[in-house]
Protein backbone atom coordinates (compact mmCIF):
# COMPACT_ATOMS: atom_id res chain seq x y z
CA UNK A 1 0.00 0.00 0.00
CA UNK A 2 1.35 3.40 -1.01
CA UNK A 3 1.30 6.18 1.51
CA UNK A 4 2.48 9.71 0.76
CA UNK A 5 5.26 10.40 -1.70
CA UNK A 6 4.81 10.79 -5.43
CA UNK A 7 1.60 9.74 -7.16
CA UNK A 8 1.36 6.38 -8.87
CA UNK A 9 3.18 6.44 -12.22
CA UNK A 10 0.01 5.06 -13.83
CA UNK A 11 -1.84 8.25 -12.92
CA UNK A 12 0.65 10.25 -15.01
CA UNK A 13 0.63 8.01 -18.08
CA UNK A 14 -1.55 9.33 -20.90
CA UNK A 15 -4.06 6.95 -22.38
CA UNK A 16 -2.64 4.83 -25.16
CA UNK A 17 -6.07 4.32 -26.68
CA UNK A 18 -6.87 7.02 -29.27
CA UNK A 19 -10.15 8.87 -28.92
CA UNK A 20 -12.98 7.44 -30.98
CA UNK A 21 -15.31 9.75 -32.91
CA UNK A 22 -18.61 10.16 -31.09
CA UNK A 23 -21.70 12.09 -32.20
CA UNK A 24 -22.06 15.51 -30.55
CA UNK A 25 -25.13 16.89 -32.34
CA UNK A 26 -27.65 16.10 -35.05
CA UNK A 27 -29.93 18.50 -36.93
CA UNK A 28 -32.58 17.67 -39.52
CA UNK A 29 -33.58 20.37 -41.97
CA UNK A 30 -36.75 20.23 -44.04
CA UNK A 31 -35.18 22.76 -46.42
CA UNK A 32 -32.44 20.34 -47.48
CA UNK A 33 -34.13 17.03 -46.54
CA UNK A 34 -30.97 16.01 -44.74
CA UNK A 35 -29.59 15.15 -41.32
CA UNK A 36 -26.25 16.73 -40.39
CA UNK A 37 -24.47 14.76 -37.68
CA UNK A 38 -21.50 16.46 -36.01
CA UNK A 39 -18.66 14.40 -34.46
CA UNK A 40 -16.39 14.95 -31.47
CA UNK A 41 -13.21 14.78 -33.55
CA UNK A 42 -12.37 15.28 -37.23
CA UNK A 43 -13.29 12.32 -39.40
CA UNK A 44 -11.88 11.13 -42.70
CA UNK A 45 -13.58 12.80 -45.66
CA UNK A 46 -15.58 10.30 -47.69
CA UNK A 47 -17.77 11.20 -50.66
CA UNK A 48 -19.80 7.99 -50.25
CA UNK A 49 -20.59 6.02 -47.09
CA UNK A 50 -22.76 2.89 -46.78
CA UNK A 51 -26.44 3.94 -46.57
CA UNK A 52 -27.30 0.55 -45.04
CA UNK A 53 -25.42 1.58 -41.85
CA UNK A 54 -27.92 4.34 -41.04
CA UNK A 55 -31.45 4.44 -39.66
CA UNK A 56 -33.51 7.52 -38.74
CA UNK A 57 -36.98 8.60 -37.64
CA UNK A 58 -38.10 12.22 -38.11
CA UNK A 59 -41.58 13.64 -37.46
CA UNK A 60 -43.00 10.15 -36.77
CA UNK A 61 -41.81 8.76 -40.11
CA UNK A 62 -39.00 6.38 -40.91
CA UNK A 63 -36.46 8.06 -43.14
CA UNK A 64 -35.16 6.40 -46.29
CA UNK A 65 -31.44 7.21 -46.47
CA UNK A 66 -30.43 7.70 -50.11
CA UNK A 67 -26.89 9.07 -49.71
CA UNK A 68 -24.31 9.62 -46.97
CA UNK A 69 -21.06 11.57 -47.08
CA UNK A 70 -18.47 12.86 -44.63
CA UNK A 71 -16.56 16.16 -44.66
CA UNK A 72 -14.38 17.49 -41.81
CA UNK A 73 -16.36 16.47 -38.71
CA UNK A 74 -19.85 16.26 -40.24
CA UNK A 75 -21.68 13.29 -41.75
CA UNK A 76 -24.64 14.30 -43.92
CA UNK A 77 -27.50 11.90 -44.62
CA UNK A 78 -29.84 12.67 -47.53
CA UNK A 79 -33.28 11.36 -46.57
CA UNK A 80 -36.89 11.08 -47.72
CA UNK A 81 -40.01 10.20 -45.75
CA UNK A 82 -40.91 6.54 -45.51
CA UNK A 83 -43.51 4.64 -43.50
CA UNK A 84 -45.22 6.01 -40.39
CA UNK A 85 -43.30 5.08 -37.23
CA UNK A 86 -44.35 6.95 -34.09
CA UNK A 87 -41.53 7.87 -31.75
CA UNK A 88 -38.85 10.43 -30.97
CA UNK A 89 -36.67 12.05 -33.65
CA UNK A 90 -33.51 9.92 -33.68
CA UNK A 91 -30.68 8.61 -35.84
CA UNK A 92 -28.73 5.36 -35.46
CA UNK A 93 -25.43 4.11 -36.89
CA UNK A 94 -25.19 0.33 -37.28
CA UNK A 95 -21.91 -0.84 -38.81
CA UNK A 96 -20.17 -2.95 -40.12
CA UNK A 97 -18.65 -1.86 -42.32
CA UNK A 98 -17.10 0.75 -40.04
CA UNK A 99 -16.88 3.53 -42.59
CA UNK A 100 -16.95 6.57 -40.27
CA UNK A 101 -13.33 6.84 -39.16
CA UNK A 102 -11.53 9.54 -37.20
CA UNK A 103 -8.47 11.14 -38.76
CA UNK A 104 -6.60 9.33 -35.98
CA UNK A 105 -7.59 6.01 -37.63
CA UNK A 106 -10.13 4.95 -34.96
CA UNK A 107 -13.58 3.93 -36.28
CA UNK A 108 -16.76 5.34 -34.77
CA UNK A 109 -18.67 2.87 -32.62
CA UNK A 110 -22.24 1.87 -33.38
CA UNK A 111 -24.94 3.89 -31.60
CA UNK A 112 -28.73 3.73 -31.31
CA UNK A 113 -31.38 6.45 -31.08
CA UNK A 114 -29.18 9.54 -30.94
CA UNK A 115 -31.56 12.54 -30.58
CA UNK A 116 -32.06 14.77 -33.62
CA UNK A 117 -33.04 18.44 -33.43
CA UNK A 118 -35.74 19.13 -36.04
CA UNK A 119 -35.31 22.46 -37.82
CA UNK A 120 -37.71 23.84 -40.38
Amino acid sequence: MRTGGSPSPFALTPSLVPSEPLPTGAIWSSFTASIALQWSIPIVDAPVLDVANWWARINNKLQVVSAVNAVANVVTLSVTDGAVDVGPDVVSYRPPPYDVVGTNGVPAPAFEDYPVVVFG
